[in-house]
């Protein structure tokens, strides 16, 4: 984890987003990126290097967002972990610096995109029955998915997604945090 990288992340914080468990105002880590960082630094790789996350790292303050409609109805509530934002500061890095080797060892497939770098989603909105037969008679091809993401990272089995890890050779300290972080 470099240096010049934890603060970038330190700088990219939105203040008037609420703090974490361990209460650190968002507004003083921002305002001390470097001032701060070097002691980041070290932490975030000894975290690293032990395959551990730091214990306040995995408490959350669970809080209720509505999503839509009736405010009286529990169901219409998504679930939102209030964490620490340090935390949030490494799973940010950890995930650039393993989707950058994906990209790099071209490990993942052409047609993955979501936050890839250059490969931007092809979206079109199709509304009608002649839109598709447009579509389909300039021999052009679609795609239709609809999907559902209020429970999608609920369902991930854990020992699968290392599993994943292991097979793209993730380095064991990345897949050790991650492992311990999940």
């Amino acid at each position: 984890m470099s240096l010049s990288g934890i603060i970038k992340q330190l700088k990219y914080i939105n203040p008037n987003k609420a703090t974490g468990h361990d209460l650190i105002p968002r507004r003083v880590l921002k305002e001390t990126a470097e001032q701060i960082a070097p002691y980041l630094e070290i932490i975030f790789n000894k975290s690293i290097k032990l395959g551990t996350v730091l214990t306040d790292w995995l408490i959350g303050n669970v809080i209720p967002i509505l999503k839509k409609g009736d405010k009286t109805d529990p169901v219409n509530y998504h679930p939102v972990s209030l964490t620490s934002v340090p935390c949030k500061i490494m799973e940010h890095i950890i995930l650039r610096s393993i989707m950058n080797y994906l990209d790099n060892n071209k490990l993942l497939s052409q047609y993955q995109y979501g936050s890839r770098k250059n490969h931007p989603c092809q979206q079109q909105v199709i509304d009608t029955s002649e839109d598709l037969a447009r579509i389909r008679d300039n021999k052009g091809q679609a795609d239709i998915l609809i999907l559902d993401f209020s429970k999608a990272f609920d369902t991930v089995l854990h020992r699968y997604l290392v599993h994943k890890l292991r097979n793209k050779s993730i380095d064991k300290y990345t897949e050790n945090w991650i492992d311990n972080w999940i």
